[in-house]
């Protein structure tokens, strides 16, 4: 039901099937009735019944402000003919009196510090790829190995190195 919530609240219309759409309105109302008044405590609790940040935004800042002049019945469920496969009524259930660009409003999040840190790091300087192969070579017959090949060595090399070992 938390999915179907959240599905909900960020697009606005969803297509489900009946029963489902009458459980999820009798969940979603209720945090309607709870956005409308916004602080901290109820955004709290509707983080603890939703668990995604965006949505409660979402939820708080458009959803509710649709919603503040209605007493309830914020949701209306049609039914959209039978799901071919298993004969499944569906339903479309969607927030009454909301716009035509419901799903696009809200879901922009500013941008915050930490992320303009990241992005302004500059890159390390690494060593070029022959380095880096020469420094496998060395180290893998450095370290004693000489039964595990470097990655460029041939058969025949390891086989010459082989005879000159014994």
């Amino acid at each position: 039901m938390r999915n179907m919530a959240i599905s909900f609240i960020r697009y606005g219309t969803i297509r489900t099937t009946v029963p489902k759409a009458k459980e999820l309105r009798s969940f979603v109302e209720p945090l309607i009735t709870l956005a409308k008044v916004d602080n901290l405590a109820k955004r709290r609790r509707a983080f603890s019944l939703l668990g995604n940040k965006d949505s409660v935004g979402k939820l708080f800042s458009t959803t509710a402000k649709i919603c503040l002049d209605r007493p309830g019945g914020y949701l209306s469920v049609l039914k959209a003919g039978i799901r071919p496969g298993d004969n499944a009524p569906l339903a479309l259930i969607r927030l009454v009196g909301a716009p035509e660009n419901y799903a696009e409003q809200g879901n922009e999040r500013p941008a915050t510090e930490s992320s303009n840190k990241n992005l302004a790091k500059p890159a390390k300087d690494t060593k070029s790829k022959d380095a880096k192969s020469d420094d496998t070579k060395s180290s893998a017959k450095s370290a004693g190995n000489a039964d595990v090949p470097a990655k460029d060595e041939t058969k025949q090399e390891r086989a010459t190195d082989e005879a000159s070992t014994k």
